[in-house]
């Protein structure tokens, strides 16, 4: 028998890019959750409108942060028969055919696959200081070497989710993730990806760089 893949793409203000990703994304996906956070733009009217089968949009009535809207997208997949969970970012600087990659390599390898963004003339320099600063600090205070600790698009088996899931409400979520993995034996592998940085990408900014910091001190020494 085939195994499926659930696909949870968390979206904030993303109707200029989500229904492009959500058409790609369908190709190399089974199901896909799609999580409008309290968007401020037509992104939750973009969602209502669409009744598309396999295709399931769920929306928070006010902006909880990334890492809740992935949560909750999570949380339901639980519900659904499938056996891999991919997530992706809606602003499209993700290529959908890589979700086949991060999926071979967790078929292969078993553990958590971390889709590692090319580091070219466009990648904001910004983003560059805070994965190295990051990746440093991970690496001294967990013994645990990944160089873009801070990409979205990463795939693990759903029987391993539980032991991952995150309390994380902002973009503090992949390292949490990541930590817990390691707390609980969980190997994590870092797959090349295809990148776009376009003028909608995000990203951390300073004050997440800095609630990132505390909560990897809490991770290591309270919990």
């Amino acid at each position: 028998m085939k195994e499926k893949v659930c696909l949870v793409i968390p979206a904030y203000n993303e109707v200029g890019s989500l229904e492009g990703v959500v058409k790609e994304a369908s190709r190399y996906s089974d199901t896909i959750i799609v999580v409008d956070d309290g968007s401020r733009d037509k992104t939750g009217d973009f969602c209502i409108e669409k009744n598309e089968k396999d295709v399931y949009f769920l929306r928070h009535v006010v902006n909880l942060g990334k890492g809740a809207a992935m949560r909750t997208g999570a949380i339901f997949a639980q519900n659904l028969k499938c056996d891999f969970l991919v997530f992706m970012d809606a602003d499209g600087q993700h290529d959908p055919q890589d979700i086949k990659k991060l999926v071979d390599c967790v078929k292969e390898k078993k553990g958590l696959a971390i889709g590692k963004r090319e580091k070219n003339k466009n990648m904001p320099l910004a983003m560059k200081v805070g994965n190295f600063s990051l990746s440093l600090l991970i690496k001294t205070l967990f013994k645990l070497s990944v160089e873009d600790t801070q990409s979205g698009f990463r795939a693990i088996r759903l029987e391993d989710l539980d032991k991952i899931l995150w309390t994380s409400c902002d973009y503090n979520v992949e390292t949490e993730m990541l930590i817990k993995a390691k707390k609980n034996q969980i190997s994590i592998f870092e797959v090349p990806i295809k990148t776009v940085y376009n003028d909608k990408y995000k990203g951390t900014t300073f004050i997440d760089g800095i609630k990132i910091f505390l909560q990897l001190l809490k991770l290591r020494f309270y919990d």
